[in-house]
């Protein structure tokens, strides 16, 4: 998101396309996201009166950082980088879209990344980068019909690297055909399947009053039985763990660690508190602060299994 741009606006544009930030998890493929959520994110109507969220972790430290990683690329290679003043969208598939970080004077596509740490990054100078990543740059190359690639990434606040990435037709081919599938669900707004327990309390998350549904299919009824079985034996390995953790506890005493051979195998952490707000007493003394600083959190439901009695 550009500083020029409120999040509201962002979101909207956001959701007149498929974005690279998009596309692996429309695969499956993302740490962070599921095919669901982006479609939800896509056919979900924008709440113009939220307030907007800008503070949150990777977005803050994503602002922060590009400029020095930016700059720490131009003092590398030599290039100019700038920013497109508007996202591309691709002449044949408008629905793909290319919001980039930066275009060398040279042509190339440039992304600016930050990773907390080096899994999935290759050597400097390779094309070895995570895969959600790779998708995201043969995204971007499809849509503008680039041939090549910069990913700048600072790892861990001190590691900076540059890698190529050259256009892949083969890969492109196919994230055309997935993305233009998922697409198709978003203009006849059906959702695709559902990936997580996460995505079914989205997919779900009003409850009709006293509804009750007969378990009549074979496979829901054999999800049921080893979903008990599984929680029965999580039930007797957590008391075992509680037993032995006792046995440990009374060992140690007031000591904060264990050691064996000299190498610290337990831990105990000293005594520490923490300050809280008295939500009920604020309220009473304080009403308008309260109803300020309060904030409802989107419905939910509970989820609880209920094994067969003997």
């Amino acid at each position: 998101m550009t500083e020029s741009i409120s999040q509201i606006a962002w979101l909207k544009e956001r959701q007149k396309g498929i974005g690279g930030s998009d596309v692996a998890a429309i695969l499956g493929m993302s740490p962070w996201r599921t095919p669901y959520q982006v479609w939800e994110e896509k056919t979900t109507p924008i709440d113009e009166t939220a307030e907007e969220d800008d503070d949150r972790p990777a977005l803050y430290w994503g602002r922060v950082l590009e400029a020095p990683i930016r700059q720490a690329y131009a003092d590398k290679t030599g290039r100019t980088v700038t920013k497109p003043a508007e996202a591309f969208v691709s002449s044949k598939y408008p629905f793909m879209r290319a919001n980039l970080d930066g275009i060398a004077d040279d042509g190339r596509v440039v992304e600016f990344k930050t990773s907390s740490k080096s899994d999935g990054w290759g050597e400097p100078g390779t094309d070895e980068i995570p895969d959600y990543y790779m998708t995201q740059v043969q995204h971007y190359l499809a849509v503008t019909g680039v041939k090549t690639a910069d990913v700048a990434v600072l790892i861990g606040g001190n590691d900076f690297r540059i890698y190529t990435i050259e256009a892949d037709e083969e890969l492109q081919a196919l994230l055309i055909e997935r993305e233009s599938e998922f697409w198709a669900l978003v203009e006849s707004r059906t959702p695709p399947d559902l990936t997580s327990t996460k995505d079914a309390a989205r997919r779900y998350r009003v409850a009709t009053a006293k509804k009750a549904v007969e378990a009549t299919a074979g496979d829901v009824v054999d999800a049921w039985t080893k979903l008990c079985a599984i929680k029965e034996q999580k039930g007797l390995l957590d008391a075992k763990e509680k037993t032995y953790q006792l046995r440990i506890m009374e060992f140690m005493q007031d000591a904060v660690s264990l050691k064996r051979d000299g190498k610290t195998i337990a831990s105990w952490s000293a005594p520490s508190t923490r300050k809280t707000i008295n939500s009920k007493k604020l309220k009473e003394e304080f009403l308008d602060v309260y109803k300020a600083c309060t904030t409802e959190s989107a419905p939910s439901r509970a989820f609880r299994i209920y094994p067969a009695k003997d």
